[in-house]
């Protein structure tokens, strides 16, 4: 995003490229704002964050994210910050600058009570610069609000899997589980599932878990079961196809427990419901839950939806 600015007019209309140099700033619908700086002598689209008494941008590269603040007299300037292993007479010890410190220092002079807060700033971090700058502007103008070009972003979201498919189990006599198996078995399978995220700490790992329902035979009778799955997701959340991958442990009802792994595709209907494709593999788990032996595998879809 600091390199170009891609802009679709129309559905069915091709992407337009801007570069910096073409481009004084542009918008998000959710909020986020970019504006075309200066960055050590070439032009940067930068995310503006907080307008006020002191600018505030962000830019997120190869290496990671970087902050800039700017103020009237002092200019652009980044919160330059380095971490890293330094060895004095062989022995290691962990660097982390402080240029940021001193920086803000300057910026900030006219507000001596915020020197404390910003010592405690280790290194730079979105959301504490985002509220000290935002605390800055409050304390030295007293008739005009800052403007805080941020998302508002819920402490936690769920999304929610309707699914149903068919259940392969492979278990055998020898594989000591489901009251020793009596051999492969195709079931039909349908459950619902929740997927809890917080998008403060990552947009895209969830906590998966629910209930799914299915049945097994044994001595030629039908026992219904319910398999409680907790699993850690990761899901791409980007385009038409956002392919997902989830590892944890399945809980049996009566059974025993089991290490999951689930690859699995949801296909973007619209930006609340998905179409979803699933492959889960069971595994008999060692007593450090890894996966020793297959006994289940099973093809599931249905609808993912977002609140």
């Amino acid at each position: 995003m600091g390199k170009i600015c891609r802009f679709k007019p129309g559905e069915n209309e091709r992407v337009i490229i801007f570069s910096p140099d073409q481009l004084v700033e542009y918008k998000f619908d959710d909020g986020k704002y970019c504006v075309s700086k200066e960055v050590d002598g070439k032009k940067t689209f930068l995310q503006f964050l907080v307008k006020g008494k002191i600018n505030l941008y962000s830019l997120r590269d190869a290496i990671g994210d970087h902050f800039f603040i700017e103020k009237p007299g002092l200019g652009l300037t980044e919160l330059q910050y380095k971490e890293e292993i330094i060895y004095k007479e062989n022995v290691p010890y962990k660097y982390e600058s402080t240029a940021h410190i001193g920086l803000l220092f300057n910026y900030m002079q006219d507000a001596t009570d915020f020197q404390p807060q910003i010592i405690k700033m280790h290194s730079p971090k979105e959301r504490l610069l985002v509220q000290l700058v935002e605390d800055y502007h409050n304390n030295v103008c007293k008739d005009q609000a800052c403007i805080v070009y941020k998302k508002k972003i819920p402490f936690i979201k769920v999304a929610v899997e309707l699914s149903i498919g068919q259940n392969n189990f492979l278990a055998r006599a020898e594989d000591n589980f489901l009251y020793y198996g009596q051999g492969s078995q195709k079931r039909i399978q349908g459950g619902v599932l929740a997927n809890i995220g917080f998008p403060t700490f990552s947009e895209k790992l969830y906590l998966r878990t629910g209930v799914i329902f299915t049945s097994y035979e044994i001595d030629g009778q039908i026992k219904k079961y319910r398999k409680i799955p907790f699993q850690i997701e990761y899901i791409y959340t980007r385009g038409f196809i956002n392919p997902k991958l989830a590892y944890g442990i399945n809980f049996y009802k009566p059974f025993n427990e089991s290490t999951s792994l689930m690859p699995g595709i949801n296909f973007k209907l619209s930006n609340t419901i998905s179409l979803e494709l699933n492959y889960n593999l069971d595994f008999v788990s060692s007593r450090i839950l890894l996966p020793e032996k297959l006994f289940s595998t099973d093809i599931t879809s249905g609808l993912y939806i977002n609140f």
